[in-house]
């Protein structure tokens, strides 16, 4: 979630999971993906493990945009709405 997958060691994460994992990148750009004009991945240390948004995607997904949202849309997705609002509500009330 909001990262540029270029600084180490969070940016190699995405590939410390199985080839059967889903995995979600929540961010305002498409980072660390398959290009296949250059030949490889967009960045440095992708080559391995870089996210796929092509045809041949069969794990990974993309929401564009900003964190918050994208954890909210997740949460609904989840059907955790509601329990995400109270640990937000919970927070603040610290």
């Amino acid at each position: 979630m909001g990262t540029s997958l270029v600084v180490q060691p969070f940016a190699s994460l995405i590939g410390r999971v199985s080839q059967m994992t889903p995995r979600l990148l929540i961010n305002r750009e498409k980072v660390g993906t398959y290009s296949k004009r250059r030949g490889g991945y967009s960045s440095p240390g992708m080559a391995q493990y870089g996210f796929r948004f092509d045809k041949s995607n069969y794990r990974d997904a993309l929401f564009l945009g900003d964190c918050d949202d994208g954890c909210a849309a997740l949460s609904r997705s989840l059907g955790w709405e509601e329990d995400l609002n109270a640990l937000a509500v919970a927070g603040r009330a610290r």
